[in-house]
């Protein structure tokens, strides 16, 4: 199965029979440029090309937004999970984007659009290791990033697994260079990525199944917000973009 298949969950209003592009304008009380916050750097989704912010999430969210009649978004960088999920659940911003997972923990402090991609889970070594091979994870130190879905499932686990947290993926992977983890446990898209554009130093060593779902996320009170990125999902679900920038951005 392709792991970064698109999520199949139905969107409530199906773009089938919209007979559009985008909107003519938001619905009332949806924000005509609404801040998002975002993590820098989180390739594919979020990186700087020649000094552009771009990658999956950002154009994936900016064609919805145009779909749903929103006039520009916002986007703001912040370094880490942390702050951004703490940035949305306290209304500091009203949505986030940066490959978030829905789970029921983060349901409770925010909401969340239908999901657009599948949150599996990839294991990666150092060029050359055998190590983590099925995703066999027991007896080894495992650097995941701090408060992700990927930290979640190494707490879960049986027998003798070492976690070791890190703010930032690069600094998981800057531990692994160094010996301090012997493998990297992250979202199977971002991993897969990481290691098609640094070969000579990584192996994506595994692919670990999991039932999650990515969404953008949302500030509570901003429910019409929510709706009308749904509605613009719907569009960009029909006429083919979301498949079009899969391609282009997820290996």
């Amino acid at each position: 199965m392709n792991r970064t298949t698109l999520a199949i969950t139905l969107i409530a209003a199906s773009a089938t029979g919209l007979g559009i592009a985008t909107a003519n304008a938001a619905s009332p009380g949806v924000p005509a440029t609404p801040q998002v916050l975002t993590i820098l750097p989180n390739p594919p989704f979020e990186m700087r090309i020649n000094g552009k912010l771009t990658g999956f999430d950002v154009q994936l969210a900016n064609a919805v937004a145009k779909a749903a009649g929103i006039k520009a978004l916002r986007w703001q960088p912040v370094q880490n999970l942390t702050a951004e999920l703490q940035g949305v659940s306290t209304g500091q911003a009203p949505m986030a984007a940066s490959s978030i997972t829905i789970t029921p923990e983060r349901q409770k402090q925010m909401i969340f659009s239908t999901p657009y991609i599948d949150a599996d889970l990839g294991v990666v070594t150092k060029k050359g290791s055998k190590l983590g091979a099925n995703g066999v994870l027991q007896n080894l130190t495992v650097g995941v990033l701090k408060g992700s879905t990927s930290a979640s499932y190494v707490d879960a686990l049986p027998g003798n697994v070492v976690e070791v947290l890190y703010p930032t993926q690069t600094g998981a992977y800057n531990a692994l260079l160094r010996g301090a983890v012997k493998v990297v446990l992250n979202d199977y898209a971002q991993s897969s990525w990481y290691v098609q554009n640094n070969s000579q130093d990584f192996t994506l060593a595994a692919l670990i199944d999991q039932p999650g779902k990515i969404a953008f996320a949302f500030t509570k009170n901003q429910v019409q917000l929510r709706n009308a990125f749904n509605k613009g999902l719907a569009v960009v679900r029909h006429n083919g973009t979301l498949l079009r920038l899969k391609n282009k951005w997820i290996p």
